[in-house]
């Protein structure tokens, strides 16, 4: 009881400051318990006990709720132009894509895009190409089939593909730490397999198919770390 009322009474003159501040009083927004069934699923093996009420389902938010989040947050900076941050966690392991795309070689031994090759947009969920294949030199066309070979590039199913997310998957576990990681991934007869992982990845590649800057991905990554 006195520890209380000490913590009480060292309070009542509270914290005073000139500056113009704005205070969110959050109460359990968003992951107040767990989010989702497979949430639930990576949870449990690790020994969790999940039988208490704080195991249950509850999840409110939605992806739209966070853009529009952001949004309103963007609109508010200071006399140094910087916006406000509002820093989210996710206590249940979950990780975003960015984005997965393709290079494919023309005419050359590699597949950089310096050597007038192409990159293409990549569902991530299906692993089919979705676009067309297009040049670092937006001067030229975008190539709906190859150049070379006359393979339709749109369309195009890459093998694997859930082997090779869950490979990727398993990866990023490993380093919890990184904010972003751009991941080479290789398909082989014998399956997928991991060439690298890149803290500066290229955003050349990631942003050229879509014809478009993805800068805000970036930060409301960053904002999330």
């Amino acid at each position: 009881m006195n520890r209380l009322l000490r913590d009480n009474i060292k309070n009542l003159r509270g914290w005073r400051t000139p500056r113009k501040l704005v205070a969110f009083a959050v109460d359990d927004f968003a992951n107040a318990r767990v989010s989702s069934s497979s949430a639930r699923d990576r949870l449990a093996p690790a020994g969790l006990d999940l039988s208490h009420q704080m195991g249950r389902f509850d999840s409110l938010e939605t992806r739209s709720n966070l853009e529009a989040l952001f949004v309103v947050l963007d609109s508010v900076k200071d006399s140094g132009g910087n916006p406000a941050n509002f820093t989210l966690i996710d206590e249940t392991g979950a990780y975003s894509v960015l984005g997965c795309r393709l290079r494919i070689s023309v005419d050359s031994r590699v597949e950089d895009l310096a050597a007038v090759n192409l990159a293409v947009l990549v569902d991530d969920e299906t692993g089919m190409v979705c676009g067309p294949g297009v040049y670092s030199d937006i001067t030229r066309h975008p190539e709906s089939v190859h150049p070379v070979t006359g393979t339709p590039i749109e369309g195009f199913q890459i093998p694997l593909w859930q082997e090779a997310l869950e490979m990727v998957e398993r990866a990023i576990r490993m380093h919890p730490e990184n904010c972003s990681i751009g991941w080479d991934v290789v398909i082989t007869p014998d399956g997928p397999g991991l060439i690298e992982g890149n803290h500066d990845w290229c955003k050349l590649v990631w942003q050229l198919p879509v014809r478009r800057g993805l800068k805000h991905l970036l930060i409301q990554c960053d904002r999330c770390a």
